[in-house]
């Protein structure tokens, strides 16, 4: 598949993206203020326009059955999916594969006839010798037809003169209609009113009629079709038991009567919202951040941690379990104040050997207190120490929880010297302070504020030498600032930190506290402004102490990509320009690449202009050497001065929104929307 089809597959993997921006669940648009169920399986007319070859949705030889809020595909009469699945979805492998109705059943024609298989299809042709009973030269199992011995032939014709299946209405012979016959039918038999049986589908044809088991059921012989006469019955597809794929990951398939259900485990929350699902509803169950929702969980003097389904509580520094547990989430347990043993029950003056064994308890009563990659050291005055795994720092905090560290950036002084000359002293710095970081007898030595103004420096040098040379260039030097403002931003002494240079400007905020920090956040320089939530900033993965967030506004970089646009696909007749400064975003949260909540930006217009449109872009340098890209970032309004932008996803190699105007004539001006 190509084309716009490509695009809305990849839709259903970016699906939440668009509930924030329409304010519509995956599957619905807004119409003026109704959120609309999206036919996919009728998509618009034009929406094929670059590939009218590959029309299909659910590609060859399948249906598209739309459901509310989503759909899913089905093979045609006469093929199978290659996984054997009845119902799948177009971001699946799966293909519909031809039936070989003729090797699969032995029985499929009538004796005195030979199996012919077709796409689809079969038909069964009577031997020589013998000819139909019904006069067609072809036939399938469904039309009733025998082969009969040529000098028998004229005996199966009724006596109405008609063949089988048809009935003498005046002069004509009419076509029975099995599937639907009189009213009085079954007077013999009230019990039985359905021609192919329970949880099965009749279907007519000319001179016969076949049955097809409903939804969620299949014949007990495993054939597609098959006649009332035949020992068939429709027996229920246990869905849950035959593809253990069913269900997403972290949800349990429930089998009912010709369906299932699925309900996410315990911990776990639908991303729709939904109780129960189906493999066509595009649902996930996502982790529910226990710490989140009920923010006194745990209680007093403790940190809440999240784990996928569930959730554990550890006590502060200097607090501890009455059980000697190391963490605990059950009712009934409460952090309290670790004391000297002695000094409890004898208050004379404590000793530095009982400090020691107070730090000794704390170390064994908190196992996670220096996270899963330090090792706890008892320190008489302080409590405890943390002694961080290599390749693992906590930021010259002695008492921090060791997070991971990664030098590989600067790992290659000689390789960013060929490529940007001029900024391999700031490299040579970033990286001998980022080794001593993961060094725990000198990580308190590591200055942030000096590390910032080094680096801020050296890009000033870089850019008053003018543009770029190239798009490589533009990938590294963002790729740089990136990776060292997230390490300075742990460093830094005071909660904010504004810097002004010739060539840029920052801002930088840090939080540390015991628990991970909630509520909006706001940083902003002359010409952008970021807008999102500590909870974002920090992340549900164990909390190291702090959190941190940046925003680098870049005065003339601009200049340097405003012909990267190969990313982008433009409108006949239409180009692009920047219409806004360069920005770098960064967060403490590593797991940048899907974020729950998006980060809005609003931009500057560096021109102000009624005309044209905008769109939101970001510096994507794993396409060719780098270039302009829209993916998962969305216009939410836009005026002459100021656009407003919203993004789930912080590249690794920067986030960088940029305004761009469509250059078109006022006779085909439109209002601007986000690239998709």
């Amino acid at each position: 598949m190509t084309g716009r089809l490509h695009l809305l597959i990849l839709a259903l993997h970016l699906a939440p993206l668009m509930e924030h921006v329409s304010g519509c669940p995956p599957g619905f648009s807004k119409i003026e203020k109704d959120c609309i169920d999206e036919d996919e399986c009728n998509p618009p007319s034009d929406y094929y326009d670059d590939d009218p070859v590959t029309p299909q949705i659910c590609g060859e030889n399948a249906a598209c059955i739309n459901t509310e809020g989503s759909f899913y595909c089905q093979c045609a009469l006469g093929f199978r999916s290659s996984s054997q699945r009845m119902n799948f979805t177009a971001a699946s492998p799966e293909k519909c594969i031809d039936i070989n109705e003729c090797l699969e059943n032995k029985d499929t024609c009538c004796p005195n006839a030979e199996c012919h298989n077709v796409l689809g299809s079969y038909s069964c042709i009577c031997n020589e010798g013998f000819v139909s009973s019904t006069g067609a030269e072809s036939f399938t199992f469904g039309q009733r037809a025998t082969c009969e011995a040529l000098h028998l032939a004229p005996l199966m014709e009724h006596v109405s003169g008609c063949p089988p299946g048809f009935s003498k209405i005046e002069k004509d012979c009419i076509d029975e209609d099995e599937c639907n016959p009189p009213s009085d039918y079954y007077d013999d038999d009230p019990v039985t009113p359905q021609i192919c049986g329970e949880n099965a589908a009749c279907i007519n044809t000319e001179g016969s009629f076949y049955c097809q088991c409903a939804l969620g059921f299949r014949s007990s012989s495993q054939r597609m079709n098959f006649t009332a006469a035949s020992p068939e019955k429709c027996i229920d597809i246990n869905e849950c038991l035959e593809n253990k794929d069913t269900c997403c990951p972290n949800a349990e398939c429930h089998n009912v009567l010709g369906s299932y259900s699925c309900i996410c485990n315990e911990g776990f929350v639908s991303s729709t919202g939904a109780e129960s699902f189906t493999f066509g509803q595009r649902a996930t169950c996502e982790d529910r951040n226990e710490c989140v929702d009920d923010s006194t969980i745990c209680g007093k003097h403790t940190q809440c941690v999240n784990t996928p389904g569930s959730y554990s509580c550890v006590c502060n520094p200097g607090f501890g379990l009455k059980s000697g547990k190391a963490q605990f989430t059950e009712n009934g347990e409460s952090c309290e104040e670790i004391t000297d043993q002695k000094a409890t029950t004898d208050q004379t003056a404590t000793t530095d050997s009982e400090d020691a064994q107070g730090a000794k308890d704390l170390c064994k009563i908190n196992r996670f207190i220096c996270g899963g990659n330090g090792t706890c050291h008892n320190a008489a005055n302080s409590g405890h120490r943390c002694a961080c795994h290599a390749g693992f720092t906590n930021y010259g905090d002695p008492q921090g929880r060791c997070t991971e560290l990664n030098c590989d950036t600067f790992a290659s002084e000689k390789h960013l010297k060929m490529v940007i000359p001029g900024l391999q002293d700031a490299v040579a710095l970033m990286r001998t302070s980022c080794l001593e970081l993961s060094e725990s007898n000198t990580a308190e030595q590591v200055d942030g504020e000096a590390l910032l103004e080094t680096l801020l420096s050296a890009i000033d040098r870089l850019l008053s030498r003018g543009p770029l040379n190239n798009n490589k260039e533009v990938s590294v030097l963002l790729d740089l600032v990136e990776t060292a403002l997230r390490i300075i931003g742990p460093l830094l002494k005071h909660p904010e930190t504004r810097r002004f240079k010739t060539h840029t400007e920052v801002e930088l905020l840090v939080q540390r506290n015991a628990s991970s920090p909630q509520g909006p956040l706001t940083l902003s320089s002359t010409h952008a402004q970021l807008d999102s939530h500590w909870e974002t900033a920090a992340g549900d993965t164990s909390y190291p102490g702090f959190a941190t967030v940046s925003l680098l506004s870049y005065k003339g970089l601009e200049t340097s990509t405003n012909n990267s646009f190969s990313g982008l696909k433009a409108q006949e007749g239409h180009s692009f320009q920047i219409n806004s400064k360069v920005v770098t975003a960064t967060i403490s949260n590593k797991d940048t690449s899907f974020l729950k909540e998006p980060v809005t930006f609003t931009f500057s217009h560096l021109k102000e202009s009624d005309e044209g449109s905008y769109t939101c872009v970001y510096w994507d340098a794993e396409l060719g050497e780098g270039t302009w890209s829209d993916r998962g970032c969305f216009l939410l309004q836009s005026n002459a001065t100021h656009t407003v932008c919203s993004c789930y996803h912080l590249s690794s190699f920067a986030v960088l929104m940029a305004l761009y105007e469509f250059k078109t004539s006022k006779s085909t001006q439109k209002t601007g929307e986000s690239q998709i």
